[in-house]
């Protein structure tokens, strides 16, 4: 048995769209990207006043929610930045 017209169309367009997605997830570097890009993963950077001030504003701000919703305080969990 045979397919409809539409039913060829949507396995076209789906099997197109399956290999363009597959593409595009992937990103390729030149040698001097990767190195650049690893370069950066590999030294940890140090968080500036703002982030740190950030960072301690939304703690501060998970804390008043657990404390009004009754929720337990996350006891022990580490501290993102100190």
């Amino acid at each position: 048995m045979g397919t409809t017209m539409a039913g060829f169309v949507r396995a076209a367009a789906r099997e197109k769209a399956r290999a363009l997605l597959k593409r595009e997830k992937r990103a390729t570097l030149s040698p001097r990207d990767f190195a650049t890009v690893a370069a950066a993963l590999d030294h940890a950077f140090a968080p500036n006043e703002a982030l740190r001030a950030a960072m301690k504003r939304a703690r501060e701000t998970v804390q008043r929610a657990r404390a009004r919703d009754g929720a337990a305080p996350a006891g022990g969990a580490p501290a993102l930045i100190d």
